[in-house]
Parts: structure tokens; C-alpha cells; sequence
């Protein structure tokens, strides 16, 4: 019995998944939602408090939807988290964020950055309990449901 459980006690971390969030819990979880615009991403190696990200950029805030944000901030993506990452894409998105010491990282893997096409539509999350995108909605509404959350 001891034999099994130090083989499932080593194996555990190999196991390990990432956390997706459902629409409604990413929206109530992020302290920071907004629409930015994103220089284009560069590749870095910085060493945040739980990843390492290969990914930086700096994004310039559009609207504020929730939390105070200044008018330039940093983000980093592309965790070494294989499991989920965020990608930043260059130009408008609506993302969701949480601090990273004094920049921004996503705060729900690869939902954290949505990219605005140029008809001003994003990819989003038909119910409040969907966790993948799976419609595209235009950014007013999505912006409209958005500002029914407390902030």
C-alpha cells in the first residue's frame, strides 16, 4: 500500500491541470477588466511569483470596464505552465488581469486576452457557465453585460 501511494504522491504534480473559469467567474475573479491596445508582443524572460514568462508587452488602456489601471501598463504571457497560456496579440483587446509585482499578467489562461476584430466583435462566452469561447458578440454588448458586474 505504501509501494502505491509514494508512486501516486510523485506522479500527482505530472497530473496537474490548469483552471478554467466559467464566463461568470472570470468576470466576478478579475480585478481588472479592460479594453487595451497591445504593442506588439516581445519575447522576454521574467521570472514572475509563480511562472516564468516568455512574452511581454506594453498595452495602452482604451476604456476601463473594472479596477483602476494607469493609461500604460506591462503585461507578460506565455507562461511555462504547459497545460494554459495567455498569448498577447497585437492591437485591441478586452482583457482580464491581475498584478504581477508592478505589471499585469491574464488572470484566466488563454481567455484572458480577446482580440476585437475590425468589425468591433469578440470572441465570448454564450452562458455565464461556458469556459471556452464559443460565439462572437459585438464589443458593445459584450461591453454592456460586463458593466452589470460589481466592481
Amino acid at each position: 500500500m505504501r509501494k502505491y501511494l509514494l508512486v501516486a504522491l510523485i506522479c500527482l504534480p505530472a497530473l496537474a491541470k490548469a483552471y478554467h473559469a466559467t464566463r461568470q467567474e472570470m468576470i466576478e475573479r478579475a480585478p481588472f477588466i479592460a479594453v487595451v491596445e497591445i504593442q506588439t508582443p516581445q519575447a522576454c524572460s521574467f521570472k514572475g511569483q509563480h511562472w516564468t514568462y516568455s512574452q511581454q508587452a506594453r498595452a495602452q488602456l482604451v476604456q476601463k470596464v473594472k479596477g483602476d489601471l494607469p493609461e500604460w501598463i506591462q503585461l507578460y504571457a506565455q507562461e511555462d505552465f504547459e497545460c494554459a497560456q495567455v498569448a498577447l496579440t497585437t492591437g485591441r483587446c478586452l482583457v482580464f488581469l491581475e498584478r504581477e509585482g508592478s505589471a499585469f499578467r491574464g488572470s484566466n489562461w488563454g481567455l484572458s486576452c480577446l482580440p476585437i476584430d475590425e468589425a468591433q466583435r469578440v470572441a465570448w462566452m454564450s452562458r455565464p457557465d461556458t469556459r471556452q469561447s464559443d460565439c462572437k458578440r459585438p464589443l458593445r454588448q459584450v461591453l454592456a453585460e460586463l458593466g452589470k458586474q460589481p466592481d
